[in-house]
């Protein structure tokens, strides 16, 4: 079961919480993490049960996908020391804006048969990617877009009703 609480968007599957938010009274900050938090790295994988949030997540990986190759050598220049995309495993790597760069702070993103996976290293089950100062500004953008979309479906959709979550069984019954 998804639904949105007040500015959170959470996504609900195989016991586990991803918890997707923008930091909306502030810089727009983009924040994930996945709950509960666990002393090993944790993966949330999105297939094709919802087609909405599936299709939100392919926009996603495809926008992350294009803005890389067309401006690969630049990327590949800038993040040298910690490579923000592996092009043999097609798999982006970031780490979160609050830590430093060579902590295990990071979280990987990929596709792999069909499904996109996430997956939140053993240290920290948190990504928070900056809209000021962030080491990878171009791409906020995209996580930014990815939130609004994912808001504007639990919107109009009405998985909240004010600020209380509404079980689809209710939904479907008035």
């Amino acid at each position: 079961m998804d639904f949105k609480v007040n500015d959170k968007i959470i996504l609900e599957k195989d016991n586990k919480k991803l918890y997707i938010s923008v930091q909306v009274s502030g810089n727009l900050d983009f924040y994930m993490y996945l709950g509960p938090r666990t002393s090993e790295s944790s993966t949330f994988i999105i297939d094709d049960g919802n087609p909405n949030l599936y299709f939100a997540t392919a926009q996603l990986f495809d926008n992350l996908i294009n803005e890389y190759n067309v401006n690969t050598k630049f990327y590949k220049k800038r993040y040298e020391a910690h490579p923000v995309y592996n092009e043999k495993l097609e798999m982006f790597k970031f780490h979160s804006d609050d830590s430093n760069i060579n902590d295990n702070d990071f979280t990987r993103f990929f596709k792999k048969d069909g499904k996109y996976y996430i997956v939140f290293n053993k240290d920290n089950k948190t990504l928070r990617l900056s809209n000021s100062g962030s080491r990878y500004p171009t791409f906020v953008k995209y996580f930014n877009k990815y939130y609004s979309t994912l808001v504007k479906y639990y919107e109009n959709n009405n998985f909240n009703v004010d600020n209380k979550v509404k079980k689809y069984e209710e939904q479907k019954n008035g």
